[in-house]
């Protein structure tokens, strides 16, 4: 932020002393031209400077910009003593530079909302003492206080409930109360004071963490912004080249430079990157973080959507939706279950250990606890050896009918299954499921009305769960039982339907993120892996967001062509005035400026258009708790 205003600053002394020189210059020309002369020609000496420095930077880049008509213009000026051209011309490419980097800070301070709050230290618990630590210091399975006001340094589980401000994060700006054994996101303010909480990650792995480091690294990408209009550029140097070379051998030099003049190219310098700048920044409002103004382009042109069906299409957040026993009552079979799964590091464990909370089940404590990665946790309770997870690890083979109709059930249902048993005998089962988004199918709706015309569900799950999810939310097709390696071949087919946007949320998204057109991240909840692989990150873990994005990319591609339609279509017709003779370079210069007004003023169209806050409104709720 220091940079960019130290830059808008010297950009703007710069065009205040063009302007200065302008002014002064036309005043003194009453009284003495050769001193007028004097100051027009170190404006223009300081407008070609900056021409000069934008050209050698573009060809650094293996590119030649637009910035050439305006070398071209500004020497050909002052070759035939046409200064007050020369200065004007140097008004409008200091003003104009000052106007672009203003937009592109604007972008870059709409970005570090976020990052601004991330906390620095964290109150850790010490026995009975509090001690302030550097929140990199934390670890896992730390206890922490919170006052209130504080931003929650990492991720964790409350030890005590709590009231807290997620606006951050889900763009609600009601507070929520938090109970004892709930999860709890970095990022959120505490509003409770004595708040207690148990850490499950470093800070570096936390949410909050991954969307700062997403949102600088936007930053970074975004600052030196490749102008889209140099590739029109290609078309209109030639052409300009061509109409003043016929002006000189017409009518000689100083009707050539009114051409050069006319055609000094601020609406393809400046305003299309405003527009594209303008884009970036209101979709950050929106709560999505693209990544530079090529991803835009690319969103806007985006016509195939490829979903994950976990924590996408879904909450991510599993429910225990029933229980199930053989012998005994439900609560046996809650309490037995959570005293193991509060040791486990399963993605269920915590949803397990929370639902024999909220019915107030006493758990009681495990010993020899020992966990299998992929099958399930063991140990004592209550003196009797327990097992607690895969249905195929827990239940020994030849049990009857009714236990082997858990897992039919459970199918049927499209739901996870955890089995718990006691000295080799089953007791019973846990039914989970992720529920559906809210207002799933508006949003979808809401994603072809932006433009998207196919829509392709990708997910793990067995068949019958992902044409359930698939119904419901009414895409076209649907791919289910698909690994990693299998979703980037997916994305890569449905490139032949046109360019395509991959959304996810997981390790397992990023190769068919980096292998899209445009990658999608859901960071609220996703890994950074995902979200690095990203070319936009959702910042409010909401798939209408996407929606919000692409309608902001496509009117920000078009306020931008359309900005350089106005401009240059003008710019066109004063060049053939101007070849006909009735433009001098002076009044040319003058008649430039307007046009670059007028289509600075339009291509500004983009940063206000449709204005919303920064969390945004659209298909949002409160969140249920939990992973």
């Amino acid at each position: 932020m220091g940079n960019g205003r130290r830059r808008i600053t010297g950009i703007g002394l710069t065009a205040v002393a063009c302007l200065l020189l302008l002014l002064v210059g036309g005043a003194v020309s009453w009284v003495w031209k050769a001193g007028a002369d004097y100051l027009w020609l170190t404006a223009a000496a300081i407008g070609l400077l900056l021409s000069l420095t934008n050209l050698l930077r573009g060809l650094r880049q293996r590119r030649v910009g637009v910035d050439a008509i305006a070398v071209i213009a500004l020497v050909g000026a002052v070759a035939i003593h046409e200064y007050f051209a020369a200065a004007v011309i140097s008004v409008m490419l200091a003003t104009g530079a000052m106007l672009e980097a203003r937009a592109a800070n604007r972008a870059v301070r709409d970005l570090s909302l976020l990052a601004s709050r991330a906390p620095a230290f964290a109150r850790l618990l010490r026995g009975a003492e509090v001690e302030r630590v550097p929140v990199q210091d934390v670890s896992p399975g730390d206890h922490l206080v919170l006052a209130a006001g504080d931003v929650v340094p990492v991720d964790g589980t409350l030890s005590s409930s709590g009231l807290f401000d997620e606006s951050a994060l889900t763009g609600e700006a009601i507070p929520v109360r938090r109970a004892a054994g709930e999860p709890l996101a970095s990022g959120v303010v505490c509003l409770d004071a004595g708040v207690t909480m148990s850490a499950t990650g470093t800070a570096e792995s936390s949410t909050y963490a991954t969307i700062v480091a997403l949102t600088r690294q936007a930053q970074a990408v975004s600052a030196p912004f490749v102008r889209l209009a140099d590739r029109w550029a290609f078309a209109f140097i030639p052409v300009t080249l061509a109409v003043a070379a016929g002006a000189w051998w017409l009518a000689g030099a100083q009707r050539a430079v009114a051409v050069l003049v006319v055609a000094t190219p601020c609406p393809l310098i400046l305003a299309a990157p405003i527009a594209l700048l303008s884009g970036i920044a209101r979709c950050a409002r929106q709560g999505a973080i693209v990544r530079n103004g090529q991803a835009l382009e690319q969103l806007a042109a985006a016509r195939v959507l490829l979903i994950d069906k976990t924590g996408t299409l879904t909450e991510g957040r599993p429910r225990v939706t029933s229980v199930k026993t053989a012998h005994g009552s439900t609560a046996d079979v809650l309490a037995t279950a959570a005293a193991l799964e509060r040791y486990s590091t399963h993605v269920l464990a915590p949803t397990v250990v929370r639902e024999a909370r909220s019915q107030g089940v006493p758990i009681p404590a495990a010993s020899d606890v020992e966990e299998l990665q992929g099958s399930g946790v063991a140990g004592v309770v209550s003196g009797a050896r327990v097992r607690v997870g895969s249905y195929d690890w827990v239940v020994p083979a030849g049990s009857d009918g009714t236990v082997a109709a858990w897992r039919e059930g459970a199918r049927a249902e499209s739901a996870s299954l955890v089995t718990v048993s006691r000295a080799g005998e089953p007791i019973g089962a846990i039914f989970l499921k992720d529920p559906l988004r809210r207002g799933l199918a508006d949003t979808v709706a809401r994603l072809r009305h932006a433009g998207l015309t196919r829509m392709v569900l990708l997910t793990g799950d067995h068949p019958a769960a992902a044409h359930h999810v698939a119904r419901i939310a009414g895409v076209d097709d649907v791919r289910c039982e698909v690994t990693p390696a299998q979703k980037l071949v997916i994305v890569r087919e449905e490139k032949a339907f046109g360019p395509t946007v991959m959304v996810g949320d997981g390790i397992n998204d990023a190769p068919a993120l980096a292998g899209a057109d445009v990658g999608v991240a859901m960071a609220a909840r996703g890994a950074s892996a995902a979200s690095q692989a990203a070319d936009v990150v959702l910042v409010h873990d909401r798939l209408g967001a996407l929606a919000d994005a692409i309608e902001t990319s496509r009117a920000s591609l078009r306020i931008a062509r359309q900005s350089v339609a106005i401009g240059m279509g003008l710019s066109a017709a004063a060049m053939a005035v101007a070849a006909a003779g009735s433009l001098t370079p002076a009044t040319g210069a003058v008649v430039q400026e307007g046009i670059d007004l007028l289509s600075l003023l339009w291509a500004l169209r983009a940063a206000d258009r449709h204005p919303v806050s920064l969390t945004g409104t659209t298909d949002r709720h409160t969140a249920p708790a939990g992973h």
